[in-house]
Order: C-alpha cells, then structure tokens, then sequence
C-alpha cells in the first residue's frame, strides 16, 4: 500500500507477487495481497481485469473461510461495477454484503456505503446517493482520507442539484481533509478541481471551469 501511494506501482506489484508466491505465505495473506494486486488493476483502469480479480479472490477466500476478504472483495466490485456501468451488478455487490458489514469496523462499512453512493450519483438517484454518502461519513470519522472522498461525493451531487452554495462549501471541506490526510493527494484534489469545474459550468462560468480543469491536469499523471 505504501509503494502504490507514493506512486511506485510496479515495486507494489512486484512485492505483491512475492507474498503470493512464497512459501512462508498463509492462505489468508495470499488473500489479501491477490485482492491487493485486484485493486490495482481497478486504479490503473484495467477494471474488466480487477473484476476478474476479485471473483477469483472471492473463490480463493471462501474456500478458506475468509470473509474479511470477501466483503472488502466486494467493495472492490462496487466501484469496478460502476466503472462499466453495470449499476445493477454494483448493487448486487452491495446487498451481498449490507448485512454482514455491521460486524466489522467503521472503515469497511464506511467504504461500502461511499462506493454505493457514488453509483447512486452516476444512476442519478441524487437524493437517495446524498444520505448514503451522509452515512458514510458517520462511519469514517476517524479517516481524514475517506471524510474527503465523503464530502468530494457530496459536492458532485449538490452540484447536479443545483444547491451550489452547499457544492462550494463541500469542496472546499474536502481539499482541507485532503490535505489533512496527505495521502496520495494529488489524485484526490485533482478530483475536487474537475468537480470545481463542473461547478463553474453549472454557473456558466465557462473562463473560471477552464482554469479549475487546467489546475487538474496539472496533478494527473500524463497516462
């Protein structure tokens, strides 16, 4: 996690490779770096591939007995799910898991909720996306890094609600949590910067939407 933070994906990928591999690996931690490994396909947009990840992972840890893994597996595949579009598959993954995420710490249950909002959002279920992010920030007060997700969700869709003030305040939350959290951040704020661009447009600020999408870009890995 730490090599794929500071942007060296593939020293993550390789060690990722060796606990698989070694013997002195346990069936759980093979579990977990396999969903590792999973995760990064998704972060460096292979999703069909990061999909088929996770359902493998999800077999491998079944087997063991592992369900940790699976529901943070799962997780994994609400995002992925709504990166193809697949909104009802997403869904699927979430109510896979709704009942069992209780038993577990703020954290999962705070991503699982996050995840399913942000599908939610892309549905357009605005309202309905706006209380499980909501929920989700009730589960992630002790995470600076998943707070901003929160509140970066949060501002998107008051902006599809044309509640502009409440966009602009979110935002501006968001950035203040990010730099709180100094984690990966220039992903994150470039993230904001799109959303304060998609803002400036809503307000048909076409000069100042420019700017905010120049200042994103500038944050965004070339590829």
């Amino acid at each position: 996690t730490i090599l794929w933070l500071r942007g060296d994906i593939p020293g993550a990928q390789v060690y990722l490779k060796d606990i698989e591999t070694s013997p002195e690996t346990d069936e759980k931690m093979r579990c977990d770096a396999k969903r590792s490994a999973a995760h990064i396909e998704y972060k460096q947009g292979s999703i069909v591939k990061s999909v088929e990840r996770y359902a493998a992972v999800i077999r491998d840890a079944e087997r063991v007995g592992y369900e940790l893994c699976i529901l943070k597996c799962h997780v994994g595949l609400i995002d992925a799910y709504r990166k193809l579009g697949e909104f009802e598959l997403g869904s699927g993954a979430f109510e896979a898991i709704a009942d069992k995420i209780g038993s577990y710490g703020g954290g999962l249950r705070g991503n699982a909720l996050r995840g399913y909002a942000y599908l939610l959002a892309e549905k357009g279920e605005l309202d309905v996306a706006k209380a499980q992010y909501q929920s989700a920030l009730k589960e992630m007060m002790a995470s600076s890094f998943g707070q901003a997700h929160c509140h970066r969700g949060l501002a998107d869709v008051s902006v599809k609600l044309g509640l502009f003030a409440e966009a602009e305040a979110a935002f501006d939350t968001s950035l203040k949590l990010y730099d709180e959290a100094q984690k990966n951040p220039s992903l994150g704020v470039g993230l904001v910067y799109l959303g304060r661009a998609r803002l400036a447009l809503a307000r048909s600020d076409h000069g100042a939407a420019i700017q905010w999408c120049r200042r994103a870009a500038e944050l965004f890995d070339p590829q």
